[in-house]
């Protein structure tokens, strides 16, 4: 038997994978299922899984992020729904990869793979390091490509405020005032910010914590450069303030 972990922060998307899982392959035994960075953490030294099933933008910023902190020492198939720049990483390790939505014959095609991979005693390291290469190119560009409804928008990173989630689409506030609309989802949208800067810091909001100008810690709100105040979940406090302590203290 194969052990198997799920690490997907959609449960539909998580129960969907371990049902055609468990179809395809009745010897791939699925362990656990999470849907953040520390229970993946957490779990990963528990079940000491083989297998994988890895979603590469997670509540708590990017699993890229966790695998740099642990020993790999099992095979992953990660799950993307967007950016351009890890498609184009994975196109080098065909199977290492699924796209959303999830087809069943991608899915057994990328288990086939890994199988043969575990067999042969080896991980995922090398599509890691390649892939946290491309993360690190990536986070160095200075222009964003951003879908519209029927065009491509290029905008400066550092011209971005904040971003608001709205259902499906998301609008980018910049600070020459401008609101823009975009055609991909507040998850999308952080997929492709760099992580150093950017921070979620609600569902529905994420924010440059270089256009920060004042944090409310009685009432959990940030006002930003454009003066527009934001909520702060209260399970991103800390989260926010380690961020924010990093980046100022980069800058002084």
């Amino acid at each position: 038997m194969i052990r198997a972990l799920i690490v997907e922060d959609e449960k539909p998307i998580a129960d969907l994978v371990a049902t055609m899982v468990t179809e395809i392959d009745s010897r791939i035994s699925i362990v656990g299922q999470c849907d953040n960075i520390l229970s993946a953490y957490q779990m990963i030294q528990q079940e000491k899984p083989q297998l994988v099933f890895m979603d590469i933008m997670l509540p708590g910023g990017s699993s890229l992020e966790l695998l740099s902190n642990i020993e790999i020492d099992f095979e992953i198939i990660f799950i993307t729904a967007y950016n351009e720049f890890i498609i184009e990483a994975m196109k080098h390790a065909p199977n290492g990869y699924i796209s959303k939505p999830i087809n069943k014959e991608d899915l057994k095609r990328a288990i086939t793979h890994a199988q043969k991979r575990i067999s042969n005693g080896m991980n995922a390291n090398e599509l890691v390091h390649m892939l946290q290469d491309m993360m690190k190119k990536e986070e160095k560009r200075n222009k964003l490509v951003i879908p519209a409804s029927d065009e491509y928008i290029f905008i400066d990173v550092d011209s971005i405020v904040h971003c608001e989630g709205s259902n499906v689409y998301t609008y980018i506030h910049t600070t020459d005032k401008k609101k823009i609309l975009s055609s991909y989802t507040l998850k999308q949208m952080f997929g492709t910010l760099p992580h150093d800067v950017f921070f979620q810091i609600h569902k529905s909001h994420i924010i440059s914590l270089n256009e920060v100008v004042k944090f409310n810690s009685k009432e959990l709100s940030i006002t930003m450069s454009d003066n527009t105040c934001l909520p702060l979940a209260r399970n991103k406090r800390d989260e926010f303030l380690n961020h924010f302590l990093r980046i100022n203290r980069k800058g002084a």
